[in-house]
């Protein structure tokens, strides 16, 4: 949220308007909600990932963790450019090869 303090929201209502000022204060709440709506996605898609390599597939603490730290290795690099888009739709097209398809592919 706008971190401004009440003689600053003030002024600029009275520059700006009620409405432009309660607009930006609603862009900012619905952009943190976005941005913590999807940390909070990722971190359940991870801990999905983990529960099933460990629980349902059977790999213990040391192959799991080993497992996880690709992973999130992979994302870092993807997040970082060390792979591109392009890399990342080529290794769907290999994981589609081996018959594992997202929903909308």
């Amino acid at each position: 949220m706008i971190n401004i303090n009440r003689k600053k929201r003030r002024e600029y209502e009275k520059m700006f308007g009620k409405e432009f000022t309660m607009k930006k204060y609603r862009e900012e709440a619905i952009a943190a909600g976005a941005k913590q709506g999807a940390r909070t996605a990722i971190d359940m898609i991870m801990y999905m990932t983990a529960y099933t390599i460990n629980y349902k597939l059977g790999f213990g603490k040391k192959r799991l963790g080993r497992i996880m730290y690709h992973i999130i290795d992979n994302i870092d690099a993807y997040n970082t450019g060390h792979l591109t888009h392009s890399d990342y739709e080529e290794i769907k097209k290999e994981m589609n090869k081996l018959g594992f398809y997202m929903k909308g592919d």
